[in-house]
């Protein structure tokens, strides 16, 4: 894309320090920093702006700053907020073609979870659950067995080589819902 059909809008919430473009970059703005210098006195500094780097990761973010507090942010919902609106109530930032580093405007949308599960299934992306999770510790039997038995969450943790919090999950039915 050419730097002529890049189009920049500031970033919802932090418009007089951020922006973001239709191709997913986010850059500073130029900018005045005061705080109080080494002897107590007010300084201040400028600050010339510069394109952000995303941190790599399923879904590249970058960190906004704000007097010297920052908070990380996925750039496809910066995207979305700035040049879609909103995030309506309940409703996922989806990514059109299941790549998430593709942060162009015309590759992402609002939808409901369904929407991006089916996006996900569509794409072959979908995170695999239970057994069939290459990653997974425990079996459907060792879930029964979890919740059937009177054995503390330690030993069963031990036996089971899994984590105390792992046990305790599986019996409050926060993890592997689906087994009964």
């Amino acid at each position: 894309m050419s730097p002529k059909s890049e189009v920049w809008l500031p970033v919802v919430g932090w418009e007089d320090l951020y922006e973001v473009s239709n191709v997913g970059r986010v850059r500073s703005l130029d900018r005045t920093e005061a705080f109080v210098g080494r002897w107590g006195r007010p300084v201040s500094r400028a600050k010339r702006g510069r394109v952000l780097v995303s941190r790599p990761g399923r879904y590249p973010r970058v960190s906004l700053y704000r007097e010297g507090r920052g908070v990380d942010r996925r750039i496809h919902t910066l995207v979305l907020e700035a040049f879609i609106g909103p995030r309506p109530a309940g409703f996922d930032g989806c990514h059109n073609n299941g790549d998430p580093q593709d942060n162009r405007v015309g590759n992402l949308r609002w939808d409901t979870r369904t929407g991006n599960m089916q996006d996900a299934n569509r794409h072959g992306t979908f995170r695999v659950a239970g057994e069939d999770n290459p990653a997974s510790k425990l079996t459907a039997d060792d879930v029964r067995t979890i919740r059937e038995s009177a054995d503390t969450g330690a030993s069963l943790a031990n036996r089971l080589g899994v984590s105390q919090a792992s046990v305790s999950n599986v019996r409050r039915g926060r993890t592997w819902g689906s087994v009964q």
